[in-house]
């Protein structure tokens, strides 16, 4: 049991140590500004990929459904409209009836 508490106090000690050393440059701002632009334009190419695809798997869907109204819509308007004869027989009757 001592082995390992021996052990693991000796990597973080070791992990610790190793850390410290290294430091990272700092950045000036333009470095800052250019690595800021580089990710931005990654992640927008990224972005117009899916929305492109997005867009054709979506317009398929829509597109269909508009037409398809716009067709009934049409269809409605192209059609005359539908009187019965006898209607039309009656309204002659009671106007020649109202001349007497």
């Amino acid at each position: 049991m001592k082995l390992s508490r021996t052990n693991i106090a000796l990597f973080l000690f070791c992990s610790a140590l190793l850390s410290c050393g290294k430091k990272e440059p700092e950045l000036s701002p333009e470095q800052v500004q250019q690595k800021a632009d580089s990710l931005y334009k990654i992640e927008l190419k990224k972005l117009q990929q899916q929305g492109k695809e997005d867009l054709d798997k979506r317009l398929s869907i829509e597109i269909k459904a508009k037409v398809d109204s716009i067709r009934q819509v049409n269809a409605e308007i192209a059609a005359p409209p539908t009187l019965g004869t006898d209607h039309i027989a009656d309204s002659l009757d009671t106007t020649a009836d109202s001349a007497k």
